[in-house]
């Protein structure tokens, strides 16, 4: 199942509340962006907020048995 439109409406508020409390931050999880997919809906969302925040997406290889990146580290 992807990731529900709230969630990325969120994860910008979520991630500005951790990383201001948190130095350095590391993020582990199961979010069900296609992270690989670039034309993916939420995919945009999700690395627009890690770039603004400085944080970097460490897991390059498919994280899912359909090939698609679903974890973010």
């Amino acid at each position: 199942m992807l990731a529900q439109p709230a969630f990325v409406d969120e994860f910008p508020d979520i991630t500005e509340r951790t990383v201001t409390y948190a130095v350095p931050t590391v993020i582990l999880d199961d979010i069900n962006v296609y992270l690989d997919d670039p034309d993916a809906p939420r995919t945009a969302g999700v690395d627009t907020t890690l770039a603004g925040f400085d944080l970097v997406q460490l897991v390059t290889g498919p994280t899912h048995n359909r090939g698609h990146t679903l974890d973010i580290v």
